[in-house]
């Protein structure tokens, strides 16, 4: 996890091998945004921009869908999103406002759009 080989989207995963919903051996099938939901789950603070990228697109997603579909499909993934974002500091995160790269809204659009799922 430290050399950010087990690093998901969105975090880091200790238990890539050992999935909690999962017989041992298989490899995990959950979607990217959900895979916050996992105990294997664990975000570094090099994972802050891409969070807050994440985060301020599902946010503007808001003004442009219908507000149930939003509600539903977003909202829970934002206030995980807020919720780890919010544990760091006011500089920490306006720091990694300003580490957010061209990559990091290609991934969030890749994600967003599925191209990352594996089924």
């Amino acid at each position: 996890m430290i050399d950010g080989d087990h690093d998901t989207v969105l975090a880091a995963c200790a238990g890539q091998g050992s999935v909690p919903a999962l017989d041992g051996g298989q490899p995990c099938a959950a979607s990217f945004p959900t895979c916050l939901d996992c105990a294997n789950a664990r975000a570094l603070p090099r994972h802050l921009p891409v969070q807050t990228a994440m985060a301020d697109r599902l946010s503007g997603l808001a003004a442009h869908l219908d507000p149930q579909l939003w509600q539903a499909r977003y909202q829970p993934r934002l206030a995980q999103l807020e919720e780890i974002t919010g544990q760091h500091t006011a500089a920490e995160q306006a720091k990694a406002r300003q580490a957010i790269t061209q990559e990091h809204r290609l991934l969030v659009d890749d994600v967003l759009a599925g191209r990352w799922e594996l089924r």
